[in-house]
């Protein structure tokens, strides 16, 4: 998971407060990857195991504020998907 090494390592040098938007879980995340790599919107993923297997949570961001998330958040909807609030990332 590149993308998620990357995103650690940039949430480490930049400190403070940041934001992110849940776009959902999934077996294959390739096409909602595609979409937000297309729009330009920064994401990360993470596996998550259940019980019928590994799944992928993907999510919009890291933002430095607040709003920015909640752009991304509209944007992520203007794709067709329906994204969770967005919350702080801890």
């Amino acid at each position: 998971a590149p993308a998620s090494e990357r995103v650690r390592a940039e949430t480490a040098l930049a400190g403070g407060e940041q934001f992110v938007v849940p776009a959902g879980a999934y077996a294959d995340p390739a096409g909602v990857i595609e979409k937000l790599k297309t729009a330009k919107i920064p994401y990360y993923t993470e596996p998550i195991a259940t019980k019928q297997g590994t799944v992928i949570r993907v999510r919009a961001g890291p933002f430095a504020s607040r709003e920015a998330a909640d752009r991304a958040l509209q944007q992520l909807k203007d794709l067709g998907l329906k994204p969770g609030n967005v919350a702080a990332r801890s």
